[in-house]
């Protein structure tokens, strides 16, 4: 075979490869989009019809008005049956999978496009370093790895230039994996503990508020947070918000910014009290229990409640 002919065939082999690599990648960024697929549109996921005639001759089914059921009616008529003495509804199938994916096949998938990766990167390295050794086939394989030295070196390039390639890809399928939460999950609903929270007035134990003012003028700063196994009642109390931010995710789903955040199981009663922001980022009353993939835990009792109070929110979010 002409040494043309083999290196086509070789960088061929090379961008087949990468175009392997780039097709799995965009799996990992589409089995990570987190969007629940819609049941089939079939008989078994249709809710049984309505009794009575909805047609008419002409198939119509919504041409005719819906009629209350005459009182007259006999009992029993046009309702549903009723279950025998003693007997049970039919049990869920097993089988039926309509919930929300779960984390564990999301991680399996993940460890899937790892391993594709790296064969898709050892057959591309494997290829180049051949190409260098033998001077782009001017030598024979043979001639190429006669020598140990230049055998060991090819095995170390290799083994560096297949690290390198499936760490470059496995960079942009975690990238892909952060713009798209597993599970449905949306972006920033897991674990807020790498966001960093600062407040005018802090409450971590049992403690009123009363007759008093607060604000915050400062970016990705609340001015009251109540946060723990605590209860703090709040009343006839002013509090501002102002400072714009840019903390996205953090406002949106965890209340850094706003103007009263309860989080960690925290039981805060706001009443007669007035909540002004203005700025974005700013919600006015945030209440944060807990992780969005964890249940049961104790900071899922964060409650908030609200009476005879104005709350006045002014910008995004």
């Amino acid at each position: 075979m002409k040494r043309s002919i083999k290196n086509i065939i070789m960088f061929g082999i090379v961008l087949l490869m990468l175009v392997c690599a780039y097709f799995t990648i965009n799996m990992n960024n589409s089995s990570s989009s987190g969007i629940p697929s819609m049941p089939n549109n079939n008989s078994e996921n249709m809710p049984p019809s309505m009794p009575g005639n909805n047609e008419n001759n002409n198939g119509d089914m919504f041409n005719e008005s819906f009629k209350m059921p005459d009182e007259n009616m006999n009992e029993g008529e046009n309702t549903p049956p009723e279950m025998p003495n003693g007997s049970t509804p039919p049990a869920k199938p097993s089988g039926d999978n309509s919930g929300p994916p779960s984390i564990n096949n999301n991680e399996e998938s993940n460890t899937l496009i790892y391993v594709l990766l790296g064969i898709e990167s050892l057959i591309a390295s494997t290829v180049l370093i051949y190409l260098l050794m033998s001077n782009f086939n001017k030598k024979s394989f043979k001639e190429t790895y006669e020598d140990k030295n230049k055998l060991i070196i090819s095995g170390l390039g290799i083994i560096i230039l297949t690290g390198g390639l499936t760490y470059l890809c496995s960079t942009f399928v975690n990238k892909n994996g952060n713009n798209n939460s597993p599970s449905g999950i949306p972006n920033g609903m897991g674990n807020s503990s790498n966001i960093t929270y600062s407040s005018q007035k802090e409450i971590t134990a049992n403690e009123d508020l009363t007759s008093s003012k607060y604000s915050s003028t400062n970016s990705d700063e609340n001015a009251i947070i109540v946060s723990g196994n605590v209860t703090s009642n709040i009343s006839n109390i002013e509090v501002s918000k102002s400072g714009d931010s840019e903390g996205g995710d953090s406002t949106s789903f965890y209340g850094n910014n706003s103007a009263i955040l309860a989080k960690d199981g925290a039981v805060v009663n706001i009443s007669n009290s007035t909540i002004t922001t203005d700025a974005n980022g700013a919600n006015g009353v945030f209440s944060y229990g807990g992780s969005a993939t964890t249940n049961n835990s104790i900071s899922d009792g964060t409650t908030v409640n609200i009476s005879d109070s104005i709350i006045t929110t002014t910008g995004n979010n």
